[in-house]
């Protein structure tokens, strides 16, 4: 997984706008539900076919890299087995509040961190901070107020995860950054305030989708594969060779 999401309507999944960027990363991504630890000690090997969703388009998405960053998904059909999650439509959290976050870090079966609360809000910019517990991969994850169980936001960027260490004898290996509660950088959400407009209430409908995604897409693409943020300039190259080879043959 390089992202996490929410669903919050039958149709709807909430996310970090810098996840899915343009149509196409969102006829490239796969929405997976139900990958989760669900017996003690087995780690779940495959989900159903009925859990992959593909996405429809974008809804809504803004990407603010020391602000607001979010994007609303339109699934290719309602999820008829998970209940969409509820979102604070009464306010904004404040400072101290107790949270905790759902999501799949590094790309691991969902994963609940808490014990975390909120340091400082940035009405003005549409974000908050907090001492969460998250890694690359909890993007788009679901930032819960912990006394009324409702999303208060989407995590979106943080400090870093992981540092090197590299012993005098044995090989090199990762490990988790630690500081305590009051240190390090915090990781900061974008206010679910900034996506009601898009979060239909039960019932409703939900809204058309902005940003469509070609059905053809796909097969055009081939087997090209978006190297992604951080690429070298090889791989770069040899992406829009693949690119320009596939639509040559796909004229």
């Amino acid at each position: 997984a390089f992202c996490s999401g929410s669903l919050v309507a039958p149709d709807l999944v909430m996310t970090a706008g810098h996840c899915v960027k343009t149509s196409l990363d969102c006829a490239d991504a796969k929405m997976v539900f139900g990958y989760a630890i669900k017996e003690q000690g087995k780690n779940p090997s495959r989900v159903d076919a009925s859990e992959v969703y593909s996405c429809k388009g974008i809804v809504a998405r803004d990407q603010d890299d020391h602000g607001a960053d979010y994007a609303i998904i339109k699934l290719d059909r309602p999820v008829p087995n998970h209940e969409p999650l509820p979102v604070n439509r009464t306010g904004g959290v404040s400072e101290g509040a107790r949270l905790f976050v759902i999501g799949h870090p590094v790309g691991l079966p969902v994963k609940i961190a808490g014990g975390a609360t909120v340091r400082n809000v940035f009405n003005y910019a549409d974000y908050f901070n907090a001492n969460l517990d998250t890694y690359g991969g909890n993007s788009g994850s679901a930032v819960f107020n912990e006394e009324t169980g409702v999303i208060e936001g989407i995590l979106v960027r943080g400090g870093t995860d992981f540092e090197v260490k590299d012993p005098l004898f044995g090989a090199k290996c990762r490990v988790s950054v630690k500081v305590s509660d009051a240190g390090g950088r915090g990781e900061d959400v974008t206010s679910v305030s900034n996506v009601l407009k898009y979060i239909p209430l039960p019932g409703q409908e939900s809204p058309a989708v902005e940003i469509p995604v070609n059905p053809g897409l796909p097969n055009i693409l081939g087997n090209c594969k978006n190297p992604g943020d951080g690429a070298s300039i090889t791989e770069l190259m040899a992406y829009l060779d693949c690119l320009t080879a596939q639509l040559n043959a796909n004229p």
